[in-house]
């Protein structure tokens, strides 16, 4: 009998003990599969890059613009898809009469995937990303053409270069975007169990098209703005999208402990 009926942190630790026993080898095929098309990605980039007249930028690494974007893009893409897998033991009748019996709260579990399938997954694909990085420094030390500058990604370099952590606006609004488009997954993986990332993308891409075209022809777009409006502009977005992130989380907890009381019904 759980006497806790909201939250129990021995109880929380022990559920994170058992999901990740249970689900260790798919937990592990998917960061090989990470590992995998990074280093892919890497090696093709590097094909064209070390074979190319391309310059030497100073002492760095000729490959760490490519590498810095399929970094950014494959992140935000594998973090969706990550986060359309937290209700994937949902989908069937066998799993979830698992879930339901687990004796822990919907609270309880709903954290617990969460911090797997979001946060924890951001720093093991930052780990994933420099193993990745690493065996592409070690791939072409030895089959680059003799005077290419072959080094592991260095974004404080990278920032002597191209000056990439002084704009602070847009690292809030990247930021923003990015939790905002990552909980839309999450709340779709409490929709759809089944197909979560399609359905949410495909979900998604047509809600996007509405409001674009909507956008298009208001007659406030056309509008011109000056730079004051653009950066109170911006500055609204980045808030308003944290705070959709913020509901979408919510609202994705109480779509999981309403769909959970039903089944127990």
């Amino acid at each position: 009998m759980i006497k806790d009926t909201f939250f129990s942190f021995p109880r929380f630790v022990n559920l994170c003990r058992k999901e990740m026993v249970e689900s260790w080898k798919s937990h592990l095929l998917r960061v090989a599969m990470m590992y995998g098309a990074l280093v892919l990605v890497f090696l093709l980039n590097g094909l064209v890059v070390y074979n190319q007249h391309i310059p030497n930028f100073g002492d760095t690494d000729p490959a760490w613009g490519g590498v810095l974007g399929t970094f950014v893009a494959m992140g935000i893409a594998f973090a969706c898809f990550s986060a359309s897998l937290m209700m994937e033991r949902m989908k069937s009748k066998t799993s979830r009469l698992s879930v339901l019996m687990t004796p822990v709260t919907p609270f309880e579990y709903y954290i617990s995937r969460w911090l797997v399938y979001t946060l924890a997954f951001l720093v093991v694909y930052l780990i994933v990303f420099m193993l990745a990085d690493y065996t592409r420094v070690l791939f072409f030390s030895i089959n680059a053409p003799q005077g290419r500058i072959v080094e592991a990604i260095n974004l404080s370099s990278l920032n002597q270069q191209y000056d990439i952590f002084s704009h602070g606006k847009v690292w809030l609004f990247g930021i923003s975007t990015f939790l905002f488009t990552q909980s839309c997954f999450v709340l779709g993986s409490t929709i759809w169990p089944k197909r979560a990332f399609l359905k949410t993308f495909v979900a998604g891409l047509i809600i996007n098209t509405v409001f674009s075209v909507f956008l298009s022809t208001s007659r406030f777009i056309k509008a011109p703005l000056a730079d004051t409006d653009v950066n109170v502009f911006s500055n609204l977005s980045a808030i308003v999208l944290l705070v959709l992130a913020l509901f979408h989380w919510v609202l994705a907890y109480y779509r999981f402990k309403e769909s959970e009381i039903i089944h127990r019904m």
